[in-house]
């Protein structure tokens, strides 16, 4: 009978140890899904945004219809390139800042993970000795 029971007490121990790793690691897909997900939408919208106010700032075309107002428009020509080249700064570091934000949640997501797998087969473990000990003792 204590033999059954330690079957039982293991199969247990096994199986808690399983779904608490699989809810674990779902939680974890959640959480790194919905954190790529804003990180992404935020980058979409930025880059829309620089790209409207460079692109609203564009004035070369106006040179080739009207010779005249060339000039003036030469002149706003180079404010809109170098806040064009500004925009393509920012696009860069906002790039840089994503790639190091989703490296640093992937990071963290599997030292998580390992830990809790750790922990589980620790646990898992430690439980199945206690059991195998008192089935012994009370032989």
């Amino acid at each position: 009978m204590s033999y059954l029971y330690l079957f039982f007490e293991t199969i247990t121990v096994i199986l808690a140890s399983v779904v608490l790793v699989v809810v674990v690691a779902e939680v974890v897909v959640v959480v790194v899904v919905v954190v790529v997900v804003v990180v992404v939408v935020v980058v979409v919208v930025v880059v829309i945004v620089v790209g409207e106010i460079s692109g609203g700032e564009s004035s070369s075309s106006s040179c080739f219809s009207n010779s005249s107002s060339c000039s003036t428009s030469s002149s706003s020509s180079s404010s809109s390139s170098s806040s064009s080249s500004t925009s393509n700064v920012v696009v860069v570091v906002l790039v840089v800042v994503v790639v190091i934000v989703l490296v640093v949640v992937v990071v963290v997501v599997v030292v998580v993970v390992v830990l809790v797998v750790v922990l589980v087969a620790v646990v898992a473990v430690v439980v199945i000795v206690v059991a195998v000990v008192v089935v012994v003792v009370q032989q």
